[in-house]
């Protein structure tokens, strides 16, 4: 710990610039009670030297002291980039940005949660990258249909047997202007999207599909084209979603199957045909909600 705090010194005296002391510890996210050995760093990352040349990083390892507290101090300075890492097996990783404004207190208390690796499951999962199938522009909206549980196309373009998810494009002229419509919809009215926004870890976004009952159904973009390029291009989302749901006459849920989509979706377009990519996994056993990968298969 001395080693760290001298090359530090000797970092922060080089620049000319000042420091921020921070007392860190390390929690469950569940329990909230204090995740002893952590393996927490403190990564600088220092401006390039040359113009065209790229940032260093440095990275050091901040040692645990009495009460579960990781006590260290980083530069300030507008040019440099600061943030700690925390690994701890059995939980996801994390990483926060550190402040690079000076405290009006001389040292600062910060909690990092970490949340635990809950019942990893293998997964059905399949990532598209938009070049597998086209939508060819047509006089009428040109349809292609998903089956989730094969992780394929249907006919023509893969070996899928049920349709779950229906892909619909549609090229057309208002105002002088050209538009693409594109549609996404489970064949299944009970089956829906749900978007997420709030990440359950830095490297698990869905962990578990939410028991939402009424979902949405279809999701539709309208994107403005300029010489076949998109004006405005939507933005990524990430979606829990439900499939193949069967209700009981009074309108629960009797069985279903819960997946997750990543970063969907990604649109291409060209003169003569347009593109849809998207990643998702899916959970193979009805009416579990559990989306933690423990390895993703596709079939």
């Amino acid at each position: 710990m001395k080693r760290l705090f001298i090359l530090l010194n000797l970092c922060m005296a080089q620049l000319g610039c000042a420091s921020q002391a921070v007392n860190l510890r390390i929690c469950d996210a569940l329990t909230q009670a204090p995740v002893p050995n952590a393996e927490v760093t403190l990564v600088i990352s220092h401006p390039p030297k040359e113009f065209f040349g790229s940032r260093s990083v440095e990275g050091k390892k901040v040692e645990e002291r009495k009460g579960y507290v990781f006590p260290f101090s980083y530069p300030l300075n507008q040019d440099l980039k600061c943030w700690v890492t925390v690994y701890k097996k059995g939980y996801y990783d994390t990483s926060y940005e550190l402040n690079n404004k000076k405290s009006t207190t001389d040292s600062v208390d910060l909690t990092l949660y970490l949340n635990p690796i809950q019942k990893p499951i293998p997964l059905l999962a399949s990532v598209w990258l938009g070049d597998d199938v086209e939508f060819d522009y047509a006089p009428h909206e040109t349809t292609k249909r998903y089956d989730c549980l094969k992780a394929d196309w249907l006919p023509p373009d893969g070996e899928g047997i049920k349709a779950d998810m229906e892909f619909a494009v549609q090229r057309y002229r208002k105002d002088g202007k050209t538009f693409v419509w594109f549609k996404i919809r489970f064949t299944n009215p009970n089956d829906g999207f749900e978007e997420v926004t709030t990440p359950y870890a830095e490297n698990m976004f869905i962990r578990e599909a939410p028991p939402t009952k009424n979902l949405q159904n279809q999701l539709d973009f309208i994107i403005e084209l300029h010489d076949w390029l998109p004006k405005d291009v939507p933005p990524l989302k990430n979606y829990a979603f439900r499939v193949r749901t069967q209700l009981t006459p009074s309108g629960d849920i009797l069985s279903a199957y819960y997946g997750k989509l990543y970063q969907a979706f990604n649109f291409g377009y060209a003169a003569e045909c347009c593109t849809c990519g998207f990643e998702y996994y899916l959970n193979p056993t009805p009416n579990d909600r559990n989306c933690n990968p423990l390895c993703a298969i596709t079939i």
